[in-house]
């Protein structure tokens, strides 16, 4: 969430604004999630409205989509999360099977499993301006991905 506007400290602001990044796992909670949330606000700047003094310009709220992922999630128990699961136990690794926004989230929005697998390597700090990544073992993301390609295709 952002949230600003204004031009000094105790100032009655022209504009103010907020950014609001709503996300779910399931398509049909989200919508939910908007619906309420558009109605929270369209409440909010009605009852701000009724209390404002005589002759005050109303508050207006203008919402507007900036961002429309899909969403969705493949189940643990299909056969590419546990082909994946199995590689990464091959691998002496433990698989991380968590939520995400992934290039997976397109194919798993439109009823194609998919997943995300790690790249390999050591990171830090995601999304943020510290964000890093060390390549030590790096080329196991590949390894892992081949193997699990192999798997769901039936070589091993």
């Amino acid at each position: 969430m952002r949230l600003g506007g204004g031009t000094g400290l105790n100032s009655i602001p022209q504009e103010a604004w907020l950014d609001l990044d709503l996300r779910s796992e399931d398509p049909h909670a989200l919508a939910q999630l908007d619906v309420t949330v558009r109605a929270a606000l369209e409440r909010a700047a009605d009852d701000e409205n009724r209390r404002r003094t005589a002759g005050t310009p109303p508050l207006s709220v203008e919402m507007q989509l900036l961002g429309d992922r899909p969403s969705g999630i493949t189940p643990r128990a299909h056969p590419l999360v546990q082909a994946a699961v199995a590689v990464n136990r091959a691998l002496g690794r433990d698989a991380e099977l968590a939520s995400a926004s992934t290039d997976a989230n397109v194919p798993i929005a439109l009823g194609i499993p998919a997943i995300a697998l790690g790249a390999g390597g050591k990171a830090g700090d995601a999304h943020l301006a510290t964000e890093w990544y060390d390549n030590v073992e790096g080329a196991l993301g590949v390894v892992r991905a081949l193997l699990v390609t192999t798997a769901m295709a039936g070589v091993i």
